[in-house]
């Protein structure tokens, strides 16, 4: 008893039996016949895809003189290629044979109009479709049989070449900087294809780009390459735009286009761009959208110098907001030292400032200064202003100026008028300073 193949017996068995036009018969013994003309056998057909059911393949036999031939000729046809029976394709006929009979009677040659007799028969070769993404495949057909009379000749296979239609999964993604200042002009943002494994689409990636944010339309915030702001933009990548990547493990495709920025002299909220991927194939999937932030560049700030005597205490320096802001304004202040030394001249000092959304304002940072007795000169340290909100930064650093108020400058006296002493000897000369000093002091004598 005969087994049995998965997924082709009952009724599947049936459909297959059922699909050869030139019904197979079975294989009948030959003579030799000298007086038979020369047949040259061959078999032709078109290349299919996967989802095509079937193929309509042909057997042709052209005599090489002007006269029918007295026999039926008998054609097996041996499979082979890199496609696999019964996972890719079927033959009608009994399925366990390893060829494909096709018979052509005699009656069926007709006289062509070069004096030629020809014959042909169609069968039907079932396609079946996988999800697999694959390669294409080939099914080779070899007409022949090692039996066949003398005067009959198979000169060549016919290839037939499974075109799949199963498209690799891609991944599309934008790449490009996140932030750009108002003024900055331009920047270039790359839509960038990638296949999950190593293995080219057959078709053209066709998506829509769809363009969102709070950015005005395009002519007023920025221009980009796009038909209008909030529709979709179709885009396609065709098939051969994919290349293997250097290390061999993905085909890749990128696009590039260009935003340009209008710089307006509106005082408002930093706005975005933001792109993501709408209307793509089943088999593209696309990473998080892209957000490209514009920084407004018409709020601005600025920290004033500060001055203050040791022993006023605080030392003030005003930061001021130059134009109204729809938003919440904030920014970072530190101090760092200078010619002022932090913990003995004054307080070191950081934190942020916050300006309320709404009119031109200034806000004070207070550094506390440390008072000492020392006569030392003015000294100075710096506070800068970092990591601007919703503005830009004019002036960042500011110096803070302590100036000594110990009495001045320290003056020197000699405790005596005149001082006497002997020839070969030496005096004691006394010298009286009118402060402390906050430094080594040099009298030259």
């Amino acid at each position: 008893m005969r087994p049995r193949r998965p997924g082709l017996h009952g009724s599947a068995g049936l459909l297959l039996l059922g699909l050869a036009v030139g019904i197979a018969q079975p294989a009948q013994s030959r003579t030799e016949e000298t007086n038979e003309p020369a047949i040259t056998v061959s078999i032709e057909g078109p290349d299919v895809s996967e989802q095509a059911g079937t193929a309509t393949l042909t057997v042709r036999a052209v005599t090489s003189e002007d006269r029918r031939p007295g026999q039926a000729v008998e054609v097996h046809i041996a499979r082979a290629g890199s496609a696999t029976e019964w996972v890719d394709y079927a033959v009608p006929g009994d399925i366990f044979n390893s060829s494909y009979v096709v018979t052509l009677a005699p009656e069926a040659f007709s006289r062509t109009s070069d004096s030629h007799y020809v014959a042909t028969n169609e069968f039907l070769m079932a396609i079946l479709d996988d999800t697999e993404d694959e390669p294409a495949e080939t099914i080779v057909l070899t007409p022949g049989d090692s039996d066949a009379p003398r005067n009959v000749s198979f000169p060549s296979a016919y290839s037939l070449t499974l075109n799949d239609n199963d498209e690799p999964s891609i991944t599309i993604s934008f790449e490009g900087p996140r932030q750009i200042k108002e003024d900055g002009g331009s920047t270039a943002v790359t839509v960038r294809a990638v296949t999950a494994a190593v293995l080219a689409p057959h078709q053209p990636i066709q998506f829509s780009v769809f363009i969102r944010g709070t950015a005005k339309p395009p002519g007023v915030n920025y221009v980009a390459d796009f038909e209008s702001f909030g529709f979709p933009y179709t885009l396609t990548l065709p098939a051969d735009a994919f290349v293997l990547s250097t290390d061999a493990s993905r085909y890749v495709a990128s696009f590039n286009f260009t935003v340009t920025i209008t710089d307006d002299s509106d005082v408002e909220a930093n706005e975005t761009v933001e792109l993501s991927i709408t209307s793509a194939p089943f088999n593209v999937t696309s990473t998080a959208p892209y957000t490209l932030t514009i920084l407004d560049n018409d709020t601005s700030l600025a920290i004033a110098n500060g001055t203050a005597e040791e022993s006023e205490g605080p030392m003030s320096f005003a930061v001021t907001k130059n134009s109204p802001s729809t938003n919440v304004v904030t920014v970072e202040y530190a101090t760092a030292a200078g010619t002022a030394t932090s913990g003995t001249d004054y307080t070191s000092t950081s934190g942020t400032l916050t300006f309320p959304a709404g009119a031109a304002a200034t806000q004070i940072i207070q550094v506390p200064i440390l008072a000492d007795s020392n006569y030392e000169g003015d000294e100075t340290f710096t506070v800068t202003l970092t990591g601007p909100v919703n503005a830009t930064i004019g002036t960042a650093a500011a110096t803070g100026t302590i100036v000594d108020d110990d009495g001045g400058a320290v003056s020197v006296s000699f405790e005596a008028a005149s001082y006497t002493a002997e020839e070969g000897g030496g005096a004691s000369v006394g010298v009286t300073l009118s402060a402390a000093p906050g430094r080594a002091v040099e009298i030259p004598l």
